[in-house]
């Protein structure tokens, strides 16, 4: 015992002790009950109850601390007074415990409230609230019935000392230590295992579903367990461990199960038993799934025996190493709670309702009441709404309750994996009722679609390229012209024709003369490799119109196309696993019930303008080429290129008042931030997403940028572009993939092709009448996609294809996305095997292996020294499209591999680690150490050379874009697209960006960002050393609209720094040049180190002056006074501030001079290496001098107020104190610590928590 009575906690108490100190605001601790009952009690008598049954039991009178040595708690005379409550009527009344159950309880002065609430029938409601760490559910039933009992007269009984459970806990915990049960089986468990899929911590308040168990019900539940020779808690539990595996398609699962833990085998009854407290645990029982009822019951109950025998882990303990790694030590809990549910208060008989049985870190099924006794058993779904909705936690309910009944029903030897999970209206949900989708129309093809919208609107524009446009009449003409041309070439239907044409009106000319004689479109990317293209073209036996084949002439007579639906159309190739890609054949029908969907949806006409920028050989690419001219809209061309370059996208989309556009979600990102892009966007009429996840913070700021939300849409290659379409709302919390589309069909299902239940994952298979044919020249391939659909699923037609995505229904009949069943992944939005990207460098290495590592696409390879990465960067890019080329290239000794001998993707991404160093030479100046900054950020490097080439190191077009727009916060100054891929090298892009020369980076003004000329800008004033540029790396953290300046001291390329003799003469001389920049306007001023100091004069003369000073912030400064006891430097110590220059610390027990500090900086990439030596020398005399100014300086009063940033690492001069600075400021001085060393302030990442706290002080002053 501790000092006046405090005990320590159990156990069980502790964690939730600690549950609640981390959130002590949040109610999910409370565990609750309310009495409802038929008539009046006397509230004196009940109050009397409760106090009594509060004095019997000790745990419920106590209050809570915690102290150094652990949290404690005591026992306390203070009783809970019983509240009285009139209400109106039963919804007044929950409305009364649903607000009170929204407080949480306080453990500082009580754990327990109640109160009585009275109806104006008579009838009364007894809640009764405590927090979960002084009463579980046990305890809960006996506190309930112990009231009862003493409002009808029981005599008290002394009360169980909470001593007694304290020291029981005690001995508990000296056999937890001997017993390693728990170990082994904790190695055994792997991944998450909720069914949410994810973790979330415990919500206020859970969800609840409930319903009733009929008679019947709980009847065969009772007789399952005497056919199956087991218990029926055992019976329920493998049941539910059952469901939930099924659900989530796996072989077993782990199920929570509560331990009671009021006895003990050896031990007998513990004091637990004997009074109202906490003492239950939860642990995790294995249920297994993949064998027959009968075995999956009887693993089940030895599995609980054996847990039942080791109850004294705690299940936060246990879940807190799962954690660490990723692991869940159970998803879902089962709760039994077979305690009667009806109670008497004198005449008035009284139900029990659980109001909520504490924390819900996922999804509690609880069955309350014993079947078979013909008494009311209740099903219960108590659900953490952070992961579950209401519909989800009823579904679960209805679905569960049902699964109980086939449970029961089924035979001993039938196999788990047998029994139907779906329940039966949700089979007809997620087969029919979510695919209502038929439409009755008629088909016809793109070219009788065209040719019809040609002569309704034969002079509305159709085509706008650059400068060229073509009425309809003029484009009907030009590709009439082509088509006869390629008819004499003996090309007709069906016949493929490849389009090796750049975007262009001659491009639109050539896809709509193969349309008008019925020939199929096969589109060459001309940005492909050559040895792509010819493979293409092989396989496809196809002609080829380039741009020779375009004619100038009109033909006075269009060719009448042929008007089979049923021919192909188009001819699209994607990627294969063999290395070879596969060519996919889609119909007229197919494409034509797309677009007419399309045109219903987002209906657009003449006067309307549509924006191709896809490249040809992405399927998005087609309904750009073909719908607009199908409805007299104009087809907006962008040029060749432009698809990567958010500002060439934004100036098209204003000049040529664009209304629809397509984006892939990581381009769309790439245009939202770039802020000249997305500042010159005008709003237009629809956004169109497809080809990668669309988050909801894209979806926000396509609103915000474009006026409109996206339409999100998803489809395969081998389903006509899009078979499901969602309408984005800027709220939203995740974005699903949609409904189907006209005349299509959706299926979830698992691997026996059976139907999966709403929000369970399985394989996505598609229906309908957008099915391509197949793929050309692969029957062995078509035959695996395109498959026989069974009976039940031939709603939409008699063939399925596999997609090979995996998916879940959502309950509104929506699908969500959930990623792949084999090795396609996506590279900026363009689908491709991995095993194509291996087939391309396979001769050139021994083994290799491919792999996504989020957005990077990464191989592993084995090959003897003489292959180079070079040599696997050339041969990838002469067979893969630059697109999907990998971003880096690890050589490795081995490639790992599974059990089962295949490559372990697995193994190999948590193995991946960035490359430690790009190398190469090290910067020349301020402005290449900037540049080669802000490559090593947006590549994720640590550091990259100044002749170290962007996309040699994995840099792509959309790394592009972030690099621009990192270089231009940074800097203030706008780059193209094209300054990057012609000069791909911090030091050529430097060149590029530089205004003036050398001298102009050592110059006493050294502007770091431009800034908004009505802002004022921020100074910042150099350590000892005289040079600024330490303080680029604060410039991420900053306000791009700031204006930052560092003021250095001047003569230091002569070697010679202009001396001054203290800080009031360093002050006056940086003012001055202040002024140039602001005159007598505002400014803020900041420093580091001898900077600091500085500001701090600086600020104080600027202010006695009139002028406006706003945050003035001493970076790790002190004042002169914290420094005059110490001796003047050595030059090691001058070189060591030097080096903080170029953010370096020089480590402990160096031997420091020159040539050492030099070669350190080089090594960094710090570009003060690269000093010429006389201003190196100007450095170290402005050290020097600095060192002197220090000790003897005197510091004038600052009127106003002033900021410390502390640096609060131990360091050797541990006397400094920032309160040192009070005597000088008039104002507040405020200080903020970080924890980090002196030299870390300007290093990244420190630097950044240090720029934002500067940005605040800038934007509060």
């Amino acid at each position: 015992m501790t000092d006046a009575g405090w005990l320590p906690l159990t156990s069980a108490q502790r964690g939730l002790f600690f549950a609640h100190h981390l959130d002590p605001a949040n109610p999910c601790h409370t565990t609750a009950e309310v009495v409802e009952l038929d008539a009046p009690v006397d509230p004196v008598r009940l109050a009397a109850a409760v106090e009594a049954a509060h004095a019997e039991f000790e745990q419920l009178r106590t209050v809570f601390r915690l102290t150094p040595a652990g949290p404690e708690q005591r026992v306390v005379t203070t009783a809970n007074v019983l509240e009285v409550v009139d209400v109106p009527d039963d919804a007044a009344a929950q409305a009364w415990l649903d607000a009170d159950l929204a407080r949480p309880l306080d453990l500082g002065t009580g754990p327990c409230r109640t109160a009585l609430l009275t109806l104006p029938d008579g009838r009364c409601w007894w809640y009764h609230a405590a927090h979960h760490v002084v009463l579980d559910g046990y305890g809960a039933q006996q506190l309930l019935r112990r009231v009862a009992d003493l409002y009808d007269g029981a005599a008290p009984v002394p009360p169980v000392p909470l001593t007694d459970l304290v020291e029981a806990n005690r001995i508990d915990q000296e056999a937890v230590a001997s017993d390693d049960f728990w170990h082994a089986r904790l190695d055994e468990m792997t991944g998450v295992v909720s069914p949410a899929g994810r973790e979330a911590s415990a919500a206020p308040r859970a969800l609840r579903a409930s319903r009733a168990l009929d008679d019947a019900a709980q009847a065969r539940l009772v007789e399952a367990a005497a056919r199956l020779g087991e218990s029926w808690p055992d019976v329920f539990v493998a049941a539910l461990g059952a469901y939930v595996a099924r659900f989530m398609g796996t072989d077993e699962t782990r199920l929570g199960v509560p331990l009671m833990n009021r006895t003990r085998p050896g031990a007998g009854v513990l004091p637990a038993a004997t009074t109202a407290c906490t003492a239950m645990n939860v642990l995790p029982v294995r249920v297994p799934a993949d064998g027959t009822v009968a075995e999956t019951v009887r693993a089940t109950a030895q599995d609980h025996a054996e847990v039942r025998a080791h109850p004294l882990h705690r299940q936060e303990d246990l879940a807190r190493v799962l954690r660490t790694d990723g692991r869940q030590l159970f998803g879902v809990q089962a709760n039994l709670v077979p305690f009667g549910l009806s109670l008497r208060f004198g005449d008035a008989r009284g139900s029990v309702r659980n109001l909520t049985a504490g924390p819900v870190e996922d999804m509690t099924v609880c069955l309350r009441g014993t079947p078979g006794r013909r008494r009311s058993v209740r099903l219960e779904i108590d659900a953490n709404p952070r992961l579950y909705g209401p519909d989800e936690a009823h579904r679960h309910l209805e679905r569960i309750a049902a699964w109980l009944e086939t449970w029961a029903a089924a035979p001993g030897d039938a196999l788990v994996t047998d029994l139907a999970l779906t329940t039966p209206d949700e089979l007809d949900a997620v087969v029919h009722r979510f695919n209502a989708t038929h439409v009755d129309r008629s088909s016809s093809t793109l070219g009788r679609r065209f040719l019809d919208q040609a002569a309704r609107t034969p002079d509305a524009v159709a085509v706008v390229d650059g400068e060229t446009t073509r009425t309809y009449a003029e484009l009907a003409r030009r590709a009439g012209a082509l088509a006869t041309d390629l008819r004499g070439r003996g090309v007709g239907p069906g016949d493929v024709v490849g389009v090796a044409l750049e975007r262009s009106a001659g491009l639109i000319e050539a896809v709509h003369a193969i349309a008008l004689i019925g020939a199929v479109y096969l589109p060459l990317d001309p940005d492909l490799p050559e040895a792509r293209i010819a493979s293409m073209v092989e396989d496809a036996g196809a002609v080829v119109v380039g741009p020779a084949d375009l004619l100038t002439a009109d033909s006075p007579t269009t060719p009448t196309p042929p008007d089979d639906p049923d021919a192909p159309a188009y001819l699209l190739f994607t990627s294969g696993s063999t290395g070879r890609p596969k060519g996919v054949l889609v119909g007229h029908r197919a494409i034509d019930n797309r677009l007419a969907w399309m045109q219903h949806r987002l209906p657009i006409g003449p006067g309307d303008r549509v924006l191709h920028k896809t490249p040809i050989s992405f399927d998005v690419s087609v309904w750009e080429l073909f719908w607009p001219l199908q409805t007299g809209a104009t087809l907006v061309i962008a040029p060749p290129g432009a698809h990567r370059d958010p500002r060439a996208i934004a100036e098209l989309v204003d000049r040529h008042e664009v209304d629809v556009l397509h984006f892939v979600p990581s381009m769309l990102r790439a245009h939202l931030a770039d802020r000249v892009a997305a500042a010159a966007t005008p709003s237009v009429r629809h956004v169109v997403t497809s080809g990668e996840a669309l988050t909801p913070g894209l979806v926000a700021g396509c609103a915000d940028v474009f006026g409109v939300p996206p339409v999100n849409l998803y489809g395969p290659t081998e389903a006509a572009i899009d078979v499901t379409h969602w309408e984005c709302a800027p709220d939203e919390v995740t974005v699903p993939i949609g409904r189907p589309v006209w005349n299509t069909a959706c299926f979830v299902l698992d691997d026996r092709m059976r139907p999966r239940p709403v929000g369970a994952t399985g394989e996505l298979w598609l229906a309908g009448v957008q099915l391509a044919d197949g793929y050309v020249g692969r029957p062995d391939l078509t035959a695996g996609r395109f498959v026989e659909a069974p009976a039940e699923l031939r709603t939409h037609g008699d063939r399925l294809y596999r997609t090979g995505d995996l998916a879940a229904w959502r309950s509104d009949g929506a699908l969500t996305y959930l990623g792949r069943v084999d090795d396609q992944v996506k590279v900026r939005g363009q689908r491709i095997e991995l095993g194509e990207v291996e087939a391309a460098v396979a001769e050139q290495v021994d083994a290799c292996a491919a792999a996504m590592v989020g957005d990077l696409l990464v191989v592993w390879f084995v090959a003897p020294n003489a292959v180079k990465v070079d040599d696997l960067r050339e041969r990838a890019a002469a067979v893969l499209p630059a697109s999907v080329l990998p971003h880096h290239w690890i050589r490795v000794p081995s490639v790992p591999l599974t059990t089962s001998g295949k490559v372990d993707r697995g193994a190999l991404v948590r193995s991946w680690e960035p490359p430690a160093d790009a190398g190469g030479d090290s910067p020349s100046g301020l402005l290449e150490q900037r540049v080669c900054g802000a490559f090593a950020d947006v590549l994720g490097l640590p550091r990259v050379g100044a002749d170290r080439d962007f996309f040699a190191l994995g840099g792509d077009s959309l790394r592009v874009l972030r690099l621009l727009d990192r270089i231009e916060a940074d800097l203030g100054v706008e780059l193209r697209l094209a300054d990057v891929f012609d000069a791909p090298t911090p030091a050529r892009l430097a060149r590029r960006v530089a205004a003036g020369g050398p001298a102009a980076e050592t110059g006493e003004i050294l502007t770091l960002r431009r800034g908004a000329p009505d802002e004022a800008p921020l100074i910042l004033l150099p350590p000892a050393g005289g040079l600024g540029w330490c303080y680029a790396s604060l410039l991420p953290a900053l306000p791009p609209g700031l204006g930052v300046h560092t003021i250095q001291a001047p003569g230091l390329e002569q070697g010679v720094p202009e001396p001054v003799d203290d800080l009031e003469s360093l002050a006056k001389r940086q003012l001055a040049a202040i002024r140039e920049i602001v005159g007598t306007g505002p400014f803020h001023v900041a420093g580091w180190s001898l900077g600091g100091m500085a500001a701090h004069t600086v600020a104080a003369q600027a202010r006695a002056d009139g002028q406006e000073v706003g945050a003035v912030v001493l970076l790790d400064a002190y004042p002169a006074d914290q420094w005059r006891h110490l001796p003047d430097p050595t030059e090691a110590e001058a070189l060591r501030g030097v080096l903080r220059l170029g953010g370096l610390e020089s480590p402990d027990g160096t031997d420091l001079d020159r040539e050492t500090a030099v070669r350190m900086l080089r090594e960094s990439g710090s570009a003060v290496g690269r000093l010429p030596e006389r201003t190196l020398a100007g450095c170290l005399a402005s050290v020097a001098e600095a060192a002197r100014v220090t000790r003897t300086s005197q510091h004038a009063v600052l009127e106003g107020d002033a900021t410390v940033v502390v640096a609060a690492r131990p360091r050797p001069e541990d006397w400094l104190w920032a309160e040192g600075w009070r005597p000088y400021v008039s104002g507040d001085l405020r200080s903020v610590t970080v924890d980090a060393s002196h030299g870390d302030l300007v290093r990244a990442p420190v630097a950044h928590e240090v720029g934002g706290i500067i940005a605040a002080l800038v934007g509060d002053a």
